[in-house]
């Protein structure tokens, strides 16, 4: 998976040694590394190679790495070196930092999750005692993290933890993959103010670390990530759930240390990390505090919640994502915008409580053989074709469903073991083509499948291009423009990096997204219902490796759509094979996405 040693070691001069790559992300990959001057392993992270083709990146990743590498805290990684390198025509951007032992939060979250427990208030105390200190000194120096979530969260072997990360999502904000009125981030740790793309300041921080606190507290955030836009409307509008419906949280103290912190005015929050510990300090002892007497921002106790693991069938996903938010440009814009937010989570609020009014909103019951939510790590895993043969390899690992597709021009289907026809319903799917692939290879999500011959697919590949087609008697047709098989479009991240794929299906009319952007709208009435699964498929190259990190089948009752953007878009050059037979081929005419 990913590039080999030899070829990256390309990018750095002789003081440092690559020994194996350790992690990738949506931004970057990281590597172990041995630096050779001073004998020591260090972690090496590479930003992912497209970001620096924006010709101001190089310039803001060189001031943004300064300032990281002034920052010498106990509880903040250490950048020691930093350079932009050349691989090939390609300019490509690195840190060194120290190499980091131990879990992060959002693993330690998942394994209290998998005993059903929740972490003791002491230990949240004393994770939240070294973030509120790392954070008062960062802010102390003016940078802000704007990407606080447990995955950017190391607790080392001394229990001490340690905020990685710092200054990655400012590198990004502001290139040319993301535009005025867009914000980088992950949207269920986002503050109202940076879901609208608004200025951000240390009380954003604040925020994003007032939710983590929330997911320790009670098992998973307040609002779910569900992979839509709605999350983020839950932040801007939607009143926090208080601590009280929670019948193992005995305590007003920390209840109203949750309605300041996670208040959607800023000036409301802690101005201070230092301020909010010291608040939640007495809060845990059980002392009056300062939040007390502020506003209300929390719903009051109603239904209450018997068990911390109620509410955790769901996995709050954390993929850091470029959201493009419409920018307000006046007063009036901006109250005729909430109040068109406001309806919409009416909408939603309504849409919910039609189909269970005697559950709570905020339960969400998705796990039932027909809609269902799977890391791969659950019951709905063993319900994927797992084998080894013939230069094909699909099998679940700890990074999700992995599928190696070394067959030549050949289309994988993957489909879920269940009896359901699907007729009406939305799927996403979070996925990632990895570098060593062919940059050609695609995919994504198989739907309305009767058989080998006879299936649907909304697709994506390592291009930064999408497609949607149907198999009809083994026959490909590409459901727009007849010569528009694959078209590019910014929405979609290239090679290397995570996309998510949502296919909305209602009757004839299918509606495609990537990355929370409408892509395509159009009709099909080739095949009523069928089965649903995943598409891989490889080049002649013959070398395609996929990770599926998620997969979702909801109910077809949207809450919100994205309005349609007009792109100018390119078809590409390579071609795509079929199952087991042959893919529709790319066509080299540049034409325009008028879908």
């Amino acid at each position: 998976m990913g590039d080999s040693k030899d070829t990256i070691s390309q990018i750095f001069n002789q003081r440092y040694e690559l020994r194996q790559r350790i992690g990738t992300g949506g931004m970057a990959r990281v590597y172990l590394g041995y630096d050779t001057n001073l004998g020591r392993e260090v972690a090496i992270k590479v930003l992912h190679e497209h970001l620096a083709d924006d010709p101001m990146f190089k310039e803001r990743f060189e001031r943004e790495a300064r300032l990281i590498a002034t920052l010498n805290h106990p509880n903040i990684v250490q950048v020691y070196d930093y350079a932009t390198a050349q691989k090939g025509d390609e300019n490509v951007c690195y840190m060194v930092m120290s190499l980091l032992k131990g879990k992060s939060l959002r693993d330690i979250l998942e394994e209290h999750k998998t005993q059903e427990t929740l972490i003791s208030h002491e230990r949240i105390l004393t994770i939240m005692t070294d973030l509120c200190s790392a954070l008062q000194y960062a802010h102390d120096k003016g940078m802000i993290h704007r990407d606080i979530k447990p995955a950017n969260i190391i607790i080392n072997p001394d229990g001490r933890a340690i905020l990685t990360d710092f200054g990655i999502a400012r590198m990004v904000q502001g290139t040319q993959f993301t535009q005025e009125g867009t914000t980088v981030g992950t949207p269920a740790y986002m503050s109202p103010e940076q879901a609208t793309g608004a200025t951000v300041d240390s009380r954003s921080d604040i925020y994003a670390l007032g939710i983590v606190l929330y997911e320790m507290l009670v098992g998973h955030p307040p609002f779910i990530d569900d992979g839509t836009l709605s999350v983020l409307l839950k932040h801007m509008t939607e009143p926090v759930p208080s601590l009280s419906h929670y019948d193992f949280i005995h305590n007003q103290q920390l209840d109203s240390v949750i309605m300041r912190v996670l208040n959607k005015q800023p000036e409301n929050r802690y101005q201070t990390a230092d301020s909010f510990l010291d608040d939640l300090r007495r809060a845990f002892k059980g002392e009056p505090t300062e939040a007390e007497n502020m506003p209300d921002n929390i719903t009051k106790p109603s239904d209450k919640i018997i068990s911390p693991t109620k509410n955790l069938d769901i996995k709050s996903k954390t993929q850091t994502l470029s959201i493009t938010i419409p920018k307000p440009t006046s007063r009036g814009v901006l109250m005729i915008l909430a109040l068109g937010l406001s309806l919409i989570l009416a909408i939603v609020v309504l849409g919910m409580l039609s189909r269970n009014t005697s559950a709570p909103v905020s339960d969400i019951a998705i796990q039932n053989p027909e809609y269902f939510v799977t890391d791969f790590r659950d019951e709905f895993a063993t319900r994927l074709p797992q084998d080894n043969s013939a230069g094909l390899i699909r099998q679940i690992t700890s990074e999700g469903y992995h599928i190696t597709n070394n067959r030549n021009r050949q289309a994988i289907a993957s489909i879920f073991n269940t009896n359901t026809p699907y007729t009406n319903f939305i799927i996403q799917l979070n996925g990632m083509l990895n570098t060593g692939s062919s940059p050609a290879s695609g995919y994504g999500i198989i739907f309305r499948y009767i058989d080998e011959n006879n299936y649907n697919v909304f697709a994506v590949d390592g291009l930064g291009r999408f497609s949607i087609w149907v198999r009809q008697d083994g026959q490909w047709i590409e459901l727009r423009d007849a010569g528009e098989t694959w078209t590019r479009n910014e929405a979609v991240m290239p090679i290397g990096n995570m996309n998510t794929l949502e296919i909305e299906v209602h009757q004839n009319s299918l509606t495609g997204y990537v990355n929370g952007v409408q892509v395509v709208m159009l009709t099909d009435e080739t095949i009523e219902s069928g089965k649903i699964g995943i598409y891989v498929a490889s080049t002649e190259e013959s070398k395609t490796d996929v990770f599926i990190t998620r997969y979702q089948v909801m109910e077809a009752t949207r809450a919100m759509t994205d309005s349609m953007t007009g792109v100018d878009s390119m078809t590409g050059v390579d071609s795509m094979t079929g199952e087991e037979n042959t893919t529709p081929e790319a066509s080299s005419e540049t034409r325009r996405d008028d879908n």
